[in-house]
């Protein structure tokens, strides 16, 4: 008889990654099975739990990178080697993997939202030929809230994709990245003199929501198809299986119709968003 899936697992920490000031990495000894996009309920007893994307797709173990925004983010970050979580999914959909094959790939992110956007790229690079153009652009506050450098700086480009970052702004006088501005102005910044580079593109983009609104409506501008934009939304979410009601926008739940959700889809409750 299988296991309740909405009963949570004990799982404890292999190792704890300092990414940023404010965000760490924890490896989870578990051996996850999920499509990159999908999110895990991870919690600490006494305190609840919260949903967070896998950011990895190694396989092995699972990866989680964690932002202290809040009481239980703040009692996570506590933890250490050997400690131990609640663990219970994965839940939602992901990213339309097989749809990607044959395209060129505009991954958008900004902050955090590279998270999830790592995963995917793991796991393309994987089967590297079957896809065209992979492009990430990345975003964040400034310099020192950059995550996975070593991934942007040397691994990344060093396997064939092409990785831009910006900063909203910058703390020193560092020569990366050259870009000072917002994500969706570095879409000009990339592609105004290739537009063509556009076509047979799908883009996936993950951040907050007003980055993606703002992001969403730079692509059309770029003619980039509707069923072509993909983005995550990111809405509170309780439960994960669609019961408590907190992650409803506009008709659908976000932890069982998404998180991954196409423009066509998006647009019919944009308002809401």
């Amino acid at each position: 008889m299988d296991k309740n899936p909405y009963l949570p697992k004990i799982v404890k920490i292999r190792n704890v990654i300092q990414d940023t000031e404010d965000i760490k990495t924890f490896v989870l000894d578990y051996k996850p099975n999920f499509v990159p996009g999908q999110f895990y309920m991870i919690g600490l007893v006494g305190f609840g739990e919260a949903p967070f994307t896998a950011s990895s797709a190694s396989g092995t173990f699972l990866e989680v990178s964690i932002k202290k925004i809040g009481s239980l983010t703040s009692e996570l970050h506590k933890l250490k080697k050997n400690d131990v979580v609640t663990l219970r999914g994965p839940y939602g959909n992901g990213f339309p993997y097989e749809q990607l094959s044959g395209k060129n790939l505009l991954l958008v992110g900004g902050g955090i939202g590279l998270a999830p956007l790592k995963s995917l790229i793991e796991l393309v690079l994987k089967d590297r030929s079957k896809f065209g153009r992979m492009t990430l652009l990345y975003g964040a506050k400034d310099e020192t809230q950059i995550m996975y450098e070593e991934h942007l700086k040397n691994l990344w480009p060093n396997m064939d994709v092409s990785v831009n970052v910006c900063v909203d702004r910058k703390k020193s006088a560092s020569s990366w990245p050259k870009s000072v501005c917002l994500v969706p102005d570095l879409i000009d910044i990339v592609f105004k003199k290739k537009k063509d580079e556009l076509r047979n593109t799908i883009s996936i983009i993950c951040g907050p929501p007003i980055m993606i609104k703002f992001v969403i409506k730079k692509l059309l501008e770029y003619d980039i198809e509707e069923g072509n934009i993909i983005a995550t939304l990111e809405r509170q979410m309780k439960c994960g299986f669609g019961k408590c009601g907190h992650c409803n926008i506009g008709g659908v739940y976000v932890c069982l119709d998404g998180p991954v959700f196409n423009y066509k889809e998006i647009k019919k409750f944009i308002e809401e968003f």
